[in-house]
């Protein structure tokens, strides 16, 4: 008794009324290799976007707890203006407005720096405004 791996030999399904084939006939056309390759692409292509997303600031980690910063804004405001804001291209300053630290950031790099900042610190502890220039 011999296996027949020969897909040509079954009969096509119908086309849909409207002319377009369905995906069993691409499946078919395609093969057990070309649906294999066409999973791993998948695959691929969903792992890269869920572990996409570069490190803004490479290597950084804030050195305090959210809990200090929520304690202490005005160390916030100064870890902000240090070392965080210089290594982002939109931020330009950083000030203590009651229990928040207001970052002001250039309108043309809102949401990225704005994002960037978010990456490392709470968004209870910060408000962000657009730069006047």
């Amino acid at each position: 008794m011999s296996i027949n791996n020969d897909y040509n030999d079954i009969e096509p399904v119908p086309e849909k009324k409207d002319g377009r084939q369905t995906g069993i006939n691409f499946a078919r056309y395609i093969g057990p290799a070309g649906c294999a390759i066409v999973l791993v692409f998948m695959i691929a292509v969903i792992l890269t976007c869920i572990t996409s997303g570069r490190d803004p600031i490479p290597g950084y980690e804030p050195p305090r707890s959210m809990d200090y910063y929520a304690q202490n804004p005005e160390e916030l405001a100064l870890e902000l203006r240090e070392n965080v804001l210089p290594e982002l291209e939109g931020g330009v300053d950083a000030q203590v407005s009651g229990d928040t630290v207001t970052v002001t950031v250039r309108k043309d790099k809102f949401a990225v720096t704005r994002s960037a900042v978010l990456r490392y610190f709470d968004s209870a502890l910060l408000e962000f405004a657009e730069s006047p220039d």
